[in-house]
């Protein structure tokens, strides 16, 4: 496992709010470790690279609840497959909610009525179950 600390500001970690990215690689039978940390580290430098603060795994957990905070945005590092069905999903639930910038990578929301809120909601109650 490795990991970066950075800030928005040059010089200056922020102590109390700091960004840190990590990365890492399974071990496998016949692969040194040289090897292995070798690959941890492009893994790591191509996430840093991105400048998103989030990586696929996280970004595509956080679409429906970027829905249902009004004027909330995140910027991801690529569109995979599971995001864009999350974004999918949610839109059928709560209608037009996202503005995704393709081009910037960006996944945004849009006001919502409470109706649509309540049904979200309860959605998402039913499949925590």
């Amino acid at each position: 496992m490795l990991w970066a600390v950075f800030s928005k500001r040059k010089d200056d970690v922020d102590e109390n709010n700091p960004i840190i990215i990590g990365a890492d690689v399974l071990g496998e039978k016949g692969v040194s470790a040289e090897k292995i940390g070798e690959k941890t580290a492009e893994i790591l430098v191509q996430r840093i690279e991105t400048r998103c603060a989030l990586d696929v795994n996280l970004a595509d957990n956080l679409v429906p609840w970027i829905a249902l905070l009004a004027e909330s945005k995140i910027k991801v590092p690529i569109f995979t497959p599971h995001m864009i069905t999350n974004m999918y999903v949610t839109k059928k639930f709560l209608g037009d909610c996202l503005v995704i910038a393709e081009k910037n990578k960006i996944i945004q929301s849009i006001w919502i009525s409470k109706r649509e809120l309540l049904i979200l909601c309860l959605f998402l109650i039913l499949l925590s179950h």
